[in-house]
């Protein structure tokens, strides 16, 4: 019985919002509320066609600000002590340093900081006394934001802020002596914009980049337009959006590893120094094994058998993909690497330069890959590429053995190449999972971070696109890896290239020569 009643008054209380709010309000303040109140948004908007918005408080909004435990009259004093109110009761330009100039409790929020930067900023040079902190941080809604508040409720507060006037023409006019601004379109240069303004602060980029109280607002022409000036490890944003998880992760770590590892992913800044080393290292260890094979091929090298005639070449459709696909690749490689690496000595391109060639040139993989897909199934090419039971068990097993040791001996090749078997068993292997399992999800998790709209809203319990920018950039590593070893392969048939020189529009050469 007594959980039915708990039940029921819960019930109430959710459905009255007031009934939860009044204990909350001292007398006084209850009588303020009784006229400019309103406890739900409808509510609200019906009130202010009555009296107007500047007089009118969301009841619900006001309770949860940091100054719903203030008497009304703590503020509101000349002329307001009297019902109805006087007519000619004086309008009262509050200021954050009334109230809060001595007081310890809030000395960390420094306020007389922020009033210094405010009296520097691009509103308060163009609008004088009529624009002041509340204009912004509406005295009776205002919820300081905690530390330790996830990103994107950060963002999206941050930001509502500035949108509330930039995007409310008829609040503008009443602020701004001028012509309203379309923000979309003086935002246009800005390369997916919805995508920018769901992940970064309109603050981040319109103070400047040593000003951590994000009160100095600058003037447009003075805001940030490099792109590099986000997307670099150096990012303004980590002393600016990411600047309490940097302290902490410098506190716990003594260095900043990724920071931005949350639900966000920014191009340039996001890096994560384990994965970044481990694909050097990788890469190292396989060029070193090239040379090192390479090498002991030319010092151990003996004369080879001779082997029949061969005259084969791959059709002209199936070469003009191959070199379409090395173009396009080597374009994201060097595209990749500036956009990953921006900042750093390894850019090779500019950022804007190296977006739109790795976009582009995505794009165009993308139909490349399935146009070879369609040609492969209707020619019956396919067929080239599906390792059998044999190749997978001793056919690969012999042709390694080759590579690691036949090849120093100059045996024969076990399986020779020809018009009906154009891969040996482990060619067949690696270009299987190559073209049909690693390249798809190279492309499919590019086109995501370039769609991020359509991106699943969580993978692995990561949430955002930052899953999806990691498997992007595993997967392109391993890409570039079987790029360099497919190229050094190519070169191991019985005299040096002549097994790419089928990929070229001439015929293979005679290798009894």
């Amino acid at each position: 019985m007594t959980r039915i009643v708990a039940l029921l008054i819960l019930f109430i209380t959710i459905l009255n919002p007031s009934s939860m709010f009044a204990q909350e309000l001292s007398d006084e303040s209850k009588n303020c509320i009784r006229c400019h109140g309103a406890e739900a948004e409808n509510e609200a908007q019906n009130t202010r066609k009555i009296q107007g918005d500047e007089l009118t408080i969301d009841t619900v909004k006001y309770l949860r600000s940091n100054h719903a435990n203030l008497d009304c009259s703590g503020c509101h004093i000349d002329g307001y002590d009297s019902y109805p109110h006087i007519q000619d009761t004086p309008v009262q330009n509050f200021s954050c340093l009334d109230c809060h100039f001595s007081d310890p409790d809030i000395d960390p929020y420094k306020f007389a900081v922020k009033e210094q930067e405010f009296k520097k900023s691009a509103h308060f040079q163009l609008h004088g006394d009529k624009f002041s902190c509340n204009s912004c941080h509406n005295v009776h809604e205002f919820k300081a934001i905690k530390h330790g508040t996830d990103i994107s409720t950060r963002i999206e507060s941050n930001n509502s802020t500035c949108f509330s006037c930039h995007l409310e023409p008829e609040k503008f006019a009443s602020i701004a002596n001028r012509e309203y601004v379309d923000v979309y379109y003086s935002h246009e240069w800005l390369p997916n914009l919805d995508l920018h303004w769901s992940f970064i602060r309109c603050i981040d980029c319109h103070t400047s980049p040593s000003d951590r109280s994000a009160h100095n607002i600058l003037f447009a022409y003075e805001s940030q337009r490099e792109c590099i000036g986000c997307h670099s490890a150096n990012s303004i944003l980590i002393d600016k959006l990411y600047r309490y998880r940097a302290d902490d992760e410098r506190q716990k770590y003594g260095f900043m590893n990724s920071i931005a590892l949350n639900n966000a992913y920014i191009i340039g800044m996001t890096r994560n120094i384990y994965l970044d080393s481990i694909s050097v290292i990788l890469f190292a260890v396989v060029l070193t094994g090239i040379a090192i094979h390479g090498i002991a091929r030319v010092v151990f090298s003996k004369k080879k058998p001779a082997l029949e005639k061969q005259a084969f070449q791959y059709s002209p459709w199936l070469r003009n993909w191959h070199w379409i696909n090395v173009k396009l690749f080597l374009l994201l490689i060097i595209s990749g690497l500036s956009l990953h690496f921006a900042g750093s000595g390894i850019q090779i391109l500019p950022f804007n330069i190296a977006r739109l060639v790795h976009n582009y040139s995505g794009i165009a993989l993308c139909i490349v890959y399935v146009l070879f897909i369609i040609y492969n199934f209707a020619s019956g090419n396919w067929k080239q590429y599906i390792p059998g039971s044999q190749d997978l068990s001793k056919g690969n097993l012999k042709q390694l053995r080759y590579y690691f040791f036949g090849i120093f001996r100059g045996e024969q090749e076990p399986y020779p190449t020809d018009e009906n078997r154009k891969f040996n068993p482990f060619q067949k292997t690696v270009y299987f999972a190559s073209l049909f399992f690693l390249t798809p999800v190279f492309l499919i998790s590019g086109l995501l971070l370039l769609f991020p709209e359509f991106a699943p809203e969580t993978v692995f319990g990561f949430g955002g696109i930052l899953p999806m920018a990691m498997i992007h950039i595993i997967s392109s590593y391993l890409v570039s890896v079987f790029m360099f070893v497919h190229i050094y392969v190519s070169s191991t048939g019985m005299s040096g290239f002549t097994q790419c020189r089928a990929m070229f529009n001439i015929k293979k050469a005679d290798e009894t020569k």
